[in-house]
């Protein structure tokens, strides 16, 4: 059993942590007493452990991408079928593995400040290396009496199941294949998504580190130029991390839609509420030497916040609350240890250093700039304090545990419109605010002028609200909203009604306003565009972010109206209301279109088409198929390889105007409750449609009992309603994409080519076929036809002055249908749009910031 690799990656674990230690110890060393060689001696120490962690990288990596099977990381995680940038997304799909990507992260930055000198070294680094210290020490895998410390990625498989039988007759056993990369993390979307969150996640230290420094120092303004960029990089890139989730939710899961108010979303979502309340805050301290002390909040919640989201989801104390949250891997201690460390710490420096901060003494009156970012500030306070609450609630009921009496607090039953409700009027606020912050910021207001300024605003706003009112009821009347509610005639459900139209007018009104103050920022900048235009990009991308938001949530409509009875009695009324069934190769017409369903489809790996399951022929290694027939893209005899797990499901859009198809995928997943489906996505300017299948038909004894057919030439037979005629009769070479020359030179193969025709025109063709050793001894191979909804085989060939007939073996089953959901989510790509429009101008903002700052 090869154990090399692994003792390898331990000692790099060990002594990452180890020199982590030492480096920490000589910073601290360094920060009373500028000790040019105690300061040499920690910059050795942090290069031994940078090197220690990219020996652990690079050993994990190489037991993954080797099949190590023999070590339980490799095994749990990878399988000899993925492909290679998967097997790079399985580093990161384990805790493990996900430490180790925040820690070489750091390592990064940390080099990025070792090389620009910063003059405050030692006080960064010392903070740096104690954050490097707590995620070090969770790949441990060492254990102090009943302590956990840490989980390796190296841990051999026999010892973790150290008594399973096989490892207890066998201790050297080795898997032949590993159990594989979950099947819902097979996308792209997991080879990206985590580099960036977790980038976004390291980016939150430097301004806690330089925070810290300043307060150390007592440098209360200094810090804030030296970090303001770092703050505006760390929003931009952890808010893109957060978006590329939500779009990864929205092309591969069913909820409909990209955001699920999910506790591990909202754990993530938090701290970047308070790294932009603190780009706000440092802007307050950079332009009227203010707010020093928020800013000291701020840049400390955003960090504690990381790390308590880290808590969260890999602590286990989420339990079955969120589907994307790990096990606990028994370091829930050991990383509530680490988040008090440095809560507690941060905190009680703060409070020390308290009288030492400037405080401001200028007043701020409403047509101050000042004023209107503080009132954002408590906007995006109220904002992450309802979504930390709530999301808080496992956490409250296990300390209410810890201590001996049940809480009992349960997450909301309906968690998006518990949160949306809530949320939709910190939206209202903060585009008002934001909208009003932006024109006095780079407008001069006078005590004189001001009735004049809030008139004219206040005229535009109406204007909004009074064109938002238009468009709300116009698009509640088109989707039946108003009629349903006006119909129901209940004062609780109209009440809700006439509550969601004024925020929806609100939030579009000023959404709308908050998009037009900063255009108008944009033009009085216009000669100043890529030193200025920063702030007032960002501010136009959360506008597009929040309008997109409101028309494909708020307006997102289920086209797929059921008007054939009821579905299923398993089903809700809503179900069965909002799902058609499509039969196989029966036009369904559903609004504008006509949909038909046409078969199942596998597609190859690293390929974008698809192929007929009929035209695939399984074979005994998984994932790895023969082409049956030719195809458009591929020859009989090709091999290919795919996912076995994953099949999609071919349906046809036609309407006047257009004719499309479209491939949702089902994948089967035992692990997440049986199987998953998957929507796929019409994309237009101005709307997607939006479809997944919803069912498929369950599978079990399908097949009937085998019936006889005699069929010769000119004959006909039927079959599941459909008409067979035997079209011609061929000598083949090859069977399914078999060769049946080079398998059995002495045996002759033959296909029956028999055309069905049915009453709706379809025509199918059907190849079963057979082999003869000679004309008494032969074998028949199965040709399984999901279009007709048969088995047939050659049971009996014609023989020499007996029989000119054949005889054809039938299993019949019931004829394919699926189940499909369709919505439509109109202006979906303004949120799109507005999420890189932020992150550009953001990162434009840290640009101008990086050149103003001072090294």
């Amino acid at each position: 059993m090869n154990s090399w690799i692994g003792n390898i990656g331990h000692y790099g674990a060990l002594s990452s942590f180890v020199f982590a230690c030492i480096s920490f110890g000589f910073y601290v060393s360094d920060i009373h007493k500028q000790n040019l060689e105690k300061n040499n001696f920690a910059r050795v120490s942090f290069s031994i452990h940078a090197l220690g962690v990219l020996t652990v990288l690079g050993s994990l990596f190489y037991i993954i991408y080797t099949h190590q099977y023999q070590y339980h990381y490799a095994w749990s995680h990878s399988s000899n079928e993925l492909a290679v940038h998967y097997m790079i997304s399985c580093f990161w799909e384990g805790q493990e593995g996900s430490f180790l990507l925040w820690t070489f992260w750091n390592i990064v930055l940390c080099g990025i400040l070792l090389f620009k000198k910063d003059a405050w070294e030692s006080h960064l680094m010392a903070v740096m290396m104690a954050i490097q210290i707590a995620l070090s020490s969770m790949v441990l895998g060492l254990a102090i009496g009943d302590f956990k410390f840490g989980s390796s990625p190296f841990i051999l498989l026999k010892d973790f199941f150290y008594d399973a039988p096989i490892f207890i007759s066998n201790p050297n056993h080795i898997p032949l294949n590993g159990t594989g990369l979950n099947a819902l993390l097979q996308n792209y979307w997991m080879v990206i998504h985590p580099p960036t969150l977790f980038l976004g996640f390291a980016l939150t230290q430097i301004p806690f580190a330089y925070a810290i420094a300043g307060l150390l120092q007592g440098k209360h303004h200094e810090w804030v130029r030296k970090s303001f960029s770092w703050v505006l990089v760390g929003a931009a890139v952890l808010g893109i991390g957060i978006m590329m989730g939500a779009f990864w939710a929205y092309e591969t899961l069913n909820f409909g839609g990209y955001w699920n108010w999910d506790p591990v979303e909202n754990a993530v979502f938090v701290p970047w509420i308070s790294l932009i309340a603190l780009s706000h805050s440092l802007t307050l301290n950079e332009r009227k030497n203010s707010a020093h002390a928020l800013s000291y909040i701020l840049a400390i919640c955003t960090f504690v916040l990381i790390l308590y989201s880290t808590f969260l989801t890999r602590s286990g104390v989420l339990g079955s609350a969120s589907v994307h949250s790990f096990t606990d891997l028994g370091l829930s201690a050991q990383l509530l240890i680490f988040l008090l460390f440095f809560f507690l710490g941060s905190l009680g420096l703060l409070f020390y250093k308290w009288k030492t901060i400037p405080k401001s003494e200028q007043e701020t009156n409403a047509y101050t700039r000042e004023f209107w970012i503080y009132a954002g500030l408590l906007v995006f306070a109220f904002c992450a304090f309802q979504v930390l609450l709530a999301t808080s609630f496992p956490v409250f009921n296990s300390i209410a545990s810890a201590f001996g009496f049940n809480l009992n607090l349960a997450p909301p039953s309906n968690q998006i419109q518990f949160y949306a409700n809530f949320q939709v009027w910190t939206g209202v606020l903060l585009t008002f605010v934001a909208g009003i912050g932006q024109y006095i910021w780079w407008n001069k207001i006078e005590l004189k002028t001001v009735f004049t300024k809030v008139l004219w605003g206040a005229s535009i706003l109406i204007i909004f609200i009074a064109l938002g009112y238009v468009i709300i009821f116009l698009m509640d009347e088109k989707d039946g909203i108003y009629q349903k509610a006006i119909f129901e005639n209940e004062d609780k459900r109209i009440n809700a009604y006439m509550l969601r139209v004024i925020s929806y007018i609100l939030l579009f009104a000023c959404s709308l306003f908050g998009l037009f103050m900063a255009v108008l920022s944009l033009f009085k900048l216009r000669k100043s565009f890529w030193k200025l235009s920063g702030g007032a990009l960002a501010h136009i991308g959360v506008a597009l972010m929040l309008l997109g938001i409101l028309f494909s949530s708020g307006y997102s409509k289920v086209i797929s109206i059921n008007t054939q009875g009821v579905i299923s009695k398993e089903f809700t009324n809503d179900q069965n209301k909002e799902n058609v069934v499509l039969w196989r190769h029966t036009p369904l017409q559903m609004g504008d279109y006509s949909l038909t369903y046409s078969g199942q489809f596998y597609q190859p790996r690293n390929s974008n088409a698809y192929i007929n399951v009929q035209d695939v022929l399984l074979t005994d290694s998984v994932g790895l198929g023969i082409i049956k027939r030719n195809t458009k893209t591929h020859k009989e005899g090709d091999t290919i390889f795919f996912a076995e797990e994953n099949v999609f499901y071919k349906v046809d859009y036609k309407s006047t105007k257009e004719q499309f198809s479209i491939y949702p995928r089902v994948q089967k997943n035992e692990q997440m409750g049986g199987i998953l489906p998957s929507p796929d996505i019409k994309r237009y300017v101005d709307s997607d449609i939006y479809s997944y299948i919803a069912s498929t038909p369950q599978k079990g004894d399908e097949w009937s009992d085998t019936t006889y057919q005699t069929i010769g030439k000119g004959d006909t037979i039927i079959v599941n309603d459909y008409i067979g005629k035997i079209d011609s009769i061929a000598q083949v070479t090859k069977v399914s994409g078999v060769d049946i020359s080079k398998q059995n030179p002495e045996a002759v193969a033959f296909k029956l080519f028999i055309r069905f025709f049915g009453k709706d025109g379809k025509e199918f063709v059907v190849t079963p076929a057979f082999m003869l050793r000679n004309m008494y001894d032969g074998a028949s191979f199965f040709e399984v036809s999901d279009d007709l909804g048969a088995s047939i085989f050659v049971k009996d060939w014609p023989k020499p002055k007996v029989s000119d007939k054949y005889v054809l073996g039938i299993n019949t089953s019931a004829v394919d249908y699926v189940i499909l959901h369709a919505e439509r989510k109109p202006l979906i790509n303004i949120l799109w749009v507005g999420t890189l429009l932020t992150a550009f101008g953001l990162v434009l903002a840290a640009i101008r910031r990086k050149y103003r700052a001072t090294v």
